[in-house]
């Protein structure tokens, strides 16, 4: 009975191993399925992501465009009057300033034109003058 024992047993652990072996070769099969249907699966999202990419960027594009556009038109009239306020205070700064220095340029300038022509005036009537009585002093020494 031993070796009908040992027959029974040397069977069952040979048809164990034999399953197992088939087992690892079915596993290695299906895996290489597996791996083969994700690859595809994977290609065929990728390729519908980006066909659905092409389709949505113009869109994306015009929204965005869009949503700037009507950000711009909102955002225009505070800036209008943001850059007017700066401007009209600076100019309320510098005009003064500015009307001054235009005063004292044009009173200068008066100033010396009618200071130079009265000088002027002065020292040819004085030249005259000067020459007229010299004239007598030596036409006189002359007649005499």
């Amino acid at each position: 009975m031993s070796s009908i024992l040992l027959t029974a047993l040397v069977a069952a652990f040979s048809s164990l191993v034999t399953v197992l072996i088939l087992w690892l070769a079915v596993r290695r099969v299906i895996d290489q399925k597996f791996a083969a249907a994700g690859e595809e699966l994977s290609n065929r999202v990728r390729s519908a992501v980006e066909e659905g990419a092409e389709a949505v960027v113009p869109k994306v594009r015009d929204a965005v465009k869009s949503g700037l556009d009507e950000s711009v038109v909102a955002a225009l009239p505070t800036v209008r009057s943001e850059v007017a306020a700066g401007v009209k205070d600076g100019a309320e700064s510098v005009v003064p300033v500015f009307r001054d220095e235009v005063k004292t340029g044009v009173e200068e300038a008066i100033a010396s034109a009618v200071t130079g022509g009265v000088v002027s005036k002065a020292s040819e009537e004085l030249a005259r003058k000067g020459s007229s009585v010299l004239s007598r002093i030596l036409g006189g020494l002359d007649d005499g």
